[in-house]
């Protein structure tokens, strides 16, 4: 009995890197078509896709219909930018397998590696979260209908985090794994790797933004209403969800003025696009999260969200719970002094700080929204699914 008989997940490894010849002989171009049509197919409400995936979601994200709806809406890639990220990269030769292993907290997250990797050419197997596995599943149905062939370039599978033998079969043909979750899972999995294999880790992570309130207050409404989306969008399940803002206070405008503000904005928008039901042991570290807040100086809730008044850094247990802090654009550095490796994603209103190291900066309203292609922790997608120059 040969080797790969003796483990299906790695015969499955071994089809979908056979399948990578089939995918390569369809067009950038075709690549492309297919990629965005699939994306439009579920990111329509009225499609049969689109439907399903609503249906689908709504069972495995604990997300709100309104929510799921939102995050769709946003799927569909432009084919222009599909292929000006794949011009990068049209003089590499794209890896015979790659890999990629996604966390379960925000379902979109599939998204972008699937679609970069069969863009440039690359067959990618998926080890799915087994507590949410449907986004990639979805995808593959969507592609599938567009082209059944290039389907084949894709397989997903879920199976519980840690398996060790699932691991090595499944990726035993990869010559490059991308993999999203906590670091300790991360640097397990890097040691169950073929030989030789690349490994791009993307651990947990946290959005942080700063802000100095404009004069007018139509101008600030804009801020938070923007900002407001960055702490609802996926219950503030993400590493770029935003769990701190800081505030440079102004003549007109006060930390405690811009908190309250940014309450009502998150207020209005809880009313169209409702937080969807809390974990029991969210609950719990919610209850002792406001707590702090009210005794620190002031707690702004509703239903739905909170925004606490902290003298300093703070992470809050997610689920549109967010902490606003006093801060000079002098003291930001050491503010964040002793998370600045896990910010992920810096939103302000100007330039008015300086960006950690690898982290993403943006304009309110665009943290959880980041264009594809655009680097991740200091590393440039398209690089995962190429070969080595």
């Amino acid at each position: 009995m040969n080797r790969s008989s003796q483990h299906p997940l790695r015969e499955l490894a071994e089809r979908t890197r056979h399948a990578g010849a089939v995918l390569r002989t369809r067009s950038l171009e075709t690549r492309a078509r297919v990629l965005y049509e699939a994306l439009w197919a579920l990111a329509d409400k009225k499609a049969p896709s689109g439907r399903h995936a609503r249906e689908a979601l709504a069972r495995t994200t604990g997300l709100s219909p309104e929510m799921i709806d939102w995050s769709l809406a946003a799927l569909p890639i432009e084919q222009a930018r599909l292929l000006m990220f794949a011009e990068r990269a049209e003089d590499r030769v794209p890896v015979d397998l790659a890999g990629v292993v996604l966390a379960g907290n925000v379902f979109v997250a599939a998204i972008e590696p699937i679609t970069a990797a069969l863009l440039l050419g690359a067959p990618i197997v998926v080890k799915a979260s087994s507590r949410d596995d449907a986004m990639p599943r979805l995808f593959r149905a969507a592609i599938r209908e567009q082209d059944p062939e290039l389907a084949e370039a894709l397989a997903v599978v879920t199976f519980p985090g840690g398996d060790e033998d699932k691991e090595r079969a499944l990726f035993s043909r990869a010559e490059s794994v991308v993999g999203y979750g906590s670091d300790h899972a991360l640097s397990e999995l890097a040691t169950r790797l073929a030989p030789g294999a690349r490994f791009f880790a993307h651990g947990h992570g946290v959005g942080v933004a700063f802000v100095v309130p404009p004069d007018h207050d139509a101008d600030v409404t804009t801020i938070t209403d923007a900002l407001a989306i960055d702490v609802c969008a996926y219950d503030q399940r993400g590493c770029m969800s935003p769990h701190v803002v800081f505030v440079e206070p102004t003549e007109h405008v006060s930390a405690r003025d811009f908190a309250i503000q940014l309450a009502r904005a998150m207020d209005r928008l809880g009313q169209r696009v409702p937080r969807g039901p809390l974990p029991p042991k969210v609950a719990s570290q919610q209850l002792q999260w406001r707590a702090i807040g009210e005794a620190q100086g002031g707690l702004f809730e509703g239903d739905g969200f909170a925004v606490a008044l902290s003298s300093g850094f703070r992470l809050s247990p997610g689920y549109r719970n967010v902490v606003v802090v006093e801060c000079t654009r002098d003291r930001f550095a050491s503010a964040i002094d002793s998370v600045s490796r896990f910010v992920r994603v810096l939103a302000q209103n100007g330039q008015w700080v300086t960006a950690p190291a690898d982290c993403r900066c943006c304009a309110m309203g665009e943290m959880q929204r980041p264009r594809f292609g655009e680097t991740r922790d200091g590393i440039p997608l398209h690089v995962a699914f190429l070969k080595e120059t």
